[in-house]
């Protein structure tokens, strides 16, 4: 691969538009990348944010949470703003099991959608202990100038599929009896095996 220096770069730039047509110059131009949207802490766009902090996605991540707390005890604010991004990212991945588990029962041929609800219903509980322990610390900000501590929590694809695929294990074990009604459905059993097979590539 031929990597091009500043300099050649911008003799590169010159020579191209010195051979350009005005017309030629404009389509040119049409064809770079947009310039990047700035993040901003206030409506005033006084001092610029993270892109993260308007919910731009981190690469390499599934789902992301920003939490932020501005409580009069300084001490705490910055585990009161990890507090409210643990529950927000769990509610996240709640919604997304929730999605998996039901395309699976549609798929498998089952037509019971109370025990379906009911079997979600006991995988959230376990998922949103499960997920803790799995949540990364992506970045913090110690002081906004607002005056906010905020961070953001994350979770990539393999953590999140070896949470939901732990979740559903530990329903299991806690309501043995809500699943012996699924029996009778082919494939059932790999329940845990697809819906974390599907998690490492679901938007």
């Amino acid at each position: 691969m031929r990597i091009l220096t500043t300099s050649a770069l911008l003799v590169s730039s010159l020579t191209l538009t010195g051979c350009m047509t005005s017309g030629d110059t404009k389509s040119a131009s049409s064809l770079l990348p947009p310039p990047a949207e700035k993040c901003f802490y206030t409506f005033k766009k006084e001092y610029e944010a993270p892109k993260w902090y308007c919910g731009k996605k981190v690469d390499g991540v599934a789902r992301q949470s920003k939490g932020c707390s501005n409580v009069v005890l300084k001490r705490k604010q910055e585990q009161f703003a990890i507090n409210q991004a643990q529950q927000n990212l769990a509610q996240l991945l709640q919604t997304d099991m929730k999605v998996l588990i039901e395309d699976f029962y549609r798929e498998t041929g089952v037509n019971k959608p109370d025990a379906v609800e009911a079997v979600i219903e006991s995988i959230s509980k376990a998922l949103s202990v499960v997920a803790l322990k799995n949540m990364d610390m992506i970045d913090t900000i110690p002081q906004t100038p607002t005056g906010e501590t905020c961070v953001l929590l994350g979770i990539n694809p393999e953590a999140k599929s070896e949470t939901f695929k732990k979740a559903i294990k530990t329903s299991r074990n806690n309501d043995e009896a809500l699943y012996q009604q699924f029996t009778a459905f082919k494939g059932h059993q790999k329940l845990e095996e697809e819906v974390a097979k599907k998690a490492l590539t679901q938007e």
